[in-house]
C-alpha cells in the first residue's frame, strides 16, 4: 500500500513538473494584407511571412547580410552573381528545396504584373540553375544593390498548390501556420526543421491589438508579447512592458495625384509643401503616439547616401503660398485625403493647418486593407497619405520604384503611384544603377534627390522612428528594416 501511495504522489509531482507551454504574441496595428509571398511590400504583411519563407539572403538589426537559403554567394562581374544554395532543407511537407524552386519563384516574381517586387528583379536578364545547389543570375545592367533588392523575395516550392501558398503553407521558414481565425489572427508553431537559428516559444500568434483585446487579455501566465504600437493602458499595467526605442527610418508623406486638378500643377503641390507645419505635426504626434519624430523635407532619408539637407522656413511663407494658390488657378475647391483610420490623428492636424491658407482638404478614411487598393487602383484619388520604408542604403531603389514613369513590359515605377512622369528623372534613375565609382554616384543620387524636391510628386511630412514593447523577460533588438522575426526573440531566462 505504501508503495502505491508512492508511486501516486510520484506521478503527481512529475506531472507539476512539465514544462508549461510558452507562448509569443506579435502584435500590430492591422491584419496582413495577404498571405501570399511576394505581392504587397508592407511591413506587416512582410513581417508576418518572412517567419513562413525564406529568401536567399537575410539582413540583419543592423541591416548586415547573411546566409540564409543561400550559403554563400560570389559576384564575379558586374552582372553576374552567382549562388551556392543549402542542401538538405526541406519545406513543410517534406519535400526538398532545390534550385527549380528558386528559379520558380523568381521568374514567377518577375512575370506578375501585380506585384510590388516586380521593380527589385527588373535587373534580372536570365537566371540559370547549375545543378540542384547553384543558381546564377545574369543582370541586363549592374546593380550594386543586389543583395538588399532580393532579400525579401521569398523563395516558394515549384510544386505548391495555390490553396497550399495562401495558408502559408509553402515555404522553409522558422515558423510552421497552424490555423487563421475570423480575425485575421495567424497561429503558428516552431519548425523542428529549421535549418538556421530556433524559435524559443511553442506558440507564435500574430495577432492585432483589437482582436487581443477581445480574446487574449485573460490569464496572462506564460505569454510573451511584442507589441509594434503602444499597449493599451490596462494591458499595460498589468504586464510592464519594456519600451524599447526603434530606428526612425520611415518617411511619412502625402502622394499627390498628378494628373488630377490642381495637382497637376506644380505650384499647387509646392504651396501645399510650403504651408506644412511640420514641426508642430512632429511635436503633436510625437507625444500622442509616444515614437520619435523628425520634420522631414526631404524624400530620403538621412542616413540614406543621396540625402540632400533641404530645410526650408517651417509654414510662414504665407505671401508666396498665396502667390503659388493663385498660379495654380486653385480657389478653395474640396480636395480628398484618403488614408487609413489609424492615422485620423495626422489628418484633422494637416486639415487644420492647410485651412489656414486657404486650402480646403475633405479627410476619407478607411481601413488599411482598402487604403493599399485604393491607393493601387488609383482609384479617382487626389491626395493619400501613406509611409515609406526605404529598403536601401542609397535613394536608387526607391526611385526605380517610387518615382520613375511606370513602364509595365520593364517593371519599373512598381509603386508610382502618383500618376507622376519625368523622362530627365528616368534617364538618371537608370543610369545611376550602372556607376560604381563612389563619389560620381553620390552626385546622381542628390541630383535626383533635387529633383524631386523641385517636382513634388510627394509631399514629405515627417521621419518616423518606432517604439516596441516587450515583456519584461524578453530579448529583442528592433531590426532598421522593421521586419519581425520570431526566431531573434529570447527569454531572458529559458526554461
Amino acid at each position: 500500500m505504501k508503495r502505491l501511495t508512492l508511486i501516486f504522489l510520484m506521478i503527481i509531482f512529475l506531472a507539476g513538473c512539465k514544462k508549461k507551454t510558452s507562448t509569443l504574441y506579435i502584435v500590430f496595428n492591422y491584419n496582413t494584407l495577404t498571405k501570399v509571398p511576394n505581392k504587397k511590400s508592407e511591413i506587416v504583411t512582410i513581417s508576418t511571412l518572412m517567419n513562413f519563407y525564406d529568401p536567399l539572403v537575410r539582413f540583419d538589426a543592423d541591416f548586415r547580410p547573411y546566409p540564409s537559403l543561400a550559403e554563400y554567394w560570389e559576384n564575379p562581374d558586374s552582372v553576374t552573381w552567382v549562388f551556392k544554395l543549402r542542401k538538405n532543407v526541406t519545406f513543410q511537407d517534406g519535400k526538398s528545396f532545390t534550385s527549380e524552386d528558386v528559379l520558380y519563384t523568381f521568374y514567377k516574381t518577375m512575370h506578375d504584373s501585380t506585384s510590388d517586387y516586380r521593380t527589385d528583379v527588373h535587373s534580372i536578364d536570365t537566371i540559370l540553375a547549375k545543378g540542384p545547389y547553384t543558381v546564377i543570375f545574369k543582370l541586363n545592367s549592374p546593380c550594386l544593390n543586389f543583395l538588399e533588392r532580393i532579400s525579401q523575395i521569398l523563395i516558394i516550392e515549384k510544386s505548391c498548390s495555390p490553396e497550399l501558398l495562401s495558408s502559408l503553407s509553402c515555404g522553409t521558414g522558422p515558423l510552421r501556420f497552424t490555423k487563421e481565425d475570423k480575425n485575421g489572427t495567424i497561429y503558428a508553431i516552431p519548425n523542428n526543421e529549421y535549418f538556421g537559428r530556433k524559435v524559443k516559444f511553442d506558440k507564435i500568434i500574430f495577432i492585432t491589438k483589437d482582436a487581443l483585446a477581445k480574446n487574449h487579455l485573460k490569464s496572462p501566465n506564460n505569454k510573451y508579447f511584442l507589441f509594434t504600437i503602444k499597449p493599451p493602458n490596462g494591458f499595460q499595467k498589468q504586464l510592464n512592458f519594456i519600451k524599447i526605442p526603434g530606428p526612425v527610418n520611415a518617411i511619412r508623406y502625402i502622394g499627390a495625384n498628378t494628373k488630377r486638378w490642381p495637382l497637376n500643377k506644380k505650384a499647387f503641390r509646392k504651396a501645399l509643401y510650403l504651408a506644412l507645419c511640420r514641426e508642430k505635426l512632429a511635436d503633436t504626434i510625437s507625444k500622442l503616439y509616444g515614437y520619435p519624430i523628425i520634420p522631414a523635407y526631404e524624400m530620403a532619408l538621412f542616413s540614406q547616401v543621396g540625402f540632400l539637407s533641404y530645410k526650408t522656413n517651417d509654414c510662414i511663407q504665407r505671401d508666396s503660398i498665396q502667390k503659388l494658390l493663385k498660379i495654380s488657378g486653385y480657389r478653395g475647391e474640396p480636395i480628398h485625403l484618403l488614408l487609413s483610420k489609424t492615422r485620423l490623428p495626422y489628418a484633422q492636424f494637416i486639415k487644420n493647418n492647410l485651412k489656414e491658407v486657404g486650402i480646403n482638404i475633405k479627410i476619407d478614411p478607411v481601413k488599411p486593407s482598402e487604403l493599399f487598393k485604393r491607393v493601387k487602383g488609383r482609384e479617382d484619388l487626389s491626395l493619400f497619405l501613406l509611409a515609406l520604408i526605404p529598403g536601401s542604403i542609397d535613394i536608387h531603389t526607391t526611385g526605380l520604384s517610387y518615382f520613375h514613369s511606370r513602364e509595365e513590359t520593364k517593371s519599373l515605377g512598381a509603386k508610382n503611384y502618383f500618376s507622376y512622369s519625368n523622362p530627365s528623372l528616368d534617364s538618371l534613375i537608370e543610369g545611376v544603377g550602372q556607376l560604381s565609382e563612389e563619389q560620381e554616384r553620390k552626385k546622381v543620387l542628390q541630383k535626383i534627390e533635387s529633383m524631386l524636391i523641385d517636382e513634388l510628386p510627394v509631399i514629405p511630412l515627417v521621419y518616423e522612428g518606432d517604439n516596441y514593447y516587450i515583456s519584461k523577460e524578453l530579448n529583442y533588438k528592433p531590426h532598421i528594416d522593421r521586419v519581425i522575426l520570431a526566431n531573434d526573440i529570447t527569454l531572458d531566462n529559458e526554461y
